[in-house]
């Protein structure tokens, strides 16, 4: 005869709900990406630090040699902006917005300071950043 085991309805809401928020279901925050200079070379060491208004959370991450990085964790169920901020030695700065309702896969361009054009943020597709950062 087979083991049965009597689970009360309540605890298995509880448990149901531990098993969402923990698989990442909730509308969490992910960023991947890959920095490079306007020639589309790789730029290792670059801080990129993410913070909003309506979470305690803040993540921070530096670029490595292929110029990549990824951060994010488990949010409330709501949609955040997320403001990214990233920075480098000899390059001007960037900032953007990401949301936690949306896939975040970028390319960051950083301008150097002496050239006329600012730095950008730029969607990426998610095979792309994968196929250009071994596999992040």
């Amino acid at each position: 005869m087979p083991l049965m085991i009597s689970v009360p309805p309540s605890k298995l809401l509880a448990i149901a709900l531990v098993v969402f928020i923990l698989t990442g279901c909730d509308g969490g925050f992910y960023l991947t990406a890959r920095v490079v200079d306007s020639e589309g070379h790789p730029i290792q060491g670059v801080k990129v630090h993410a913070s909003s208004k309506k979470s305690t959370r803040v993540y921070d991450a530096i670029s490595d040699e292929s110029g990549c990085f990824t951060f994010g964790g488990v949010e409330a169920p709501r949609k955040y902006d997320f403001t990214v901020v990233a920075h480098a030695s000899g390059y001007k700065p960037l900032g953007f917005v990401a949301s936690t309702a949306e896939d975040n896969y970028f390319q960051l361009v950083l301008a150097k300071k002496a050239q006329v054009f600012t730095s950008q943020a730029q969607t990426a597709d998610n095979a792309w950043v994968r196929d250009s950062c071994g596999g992040i």
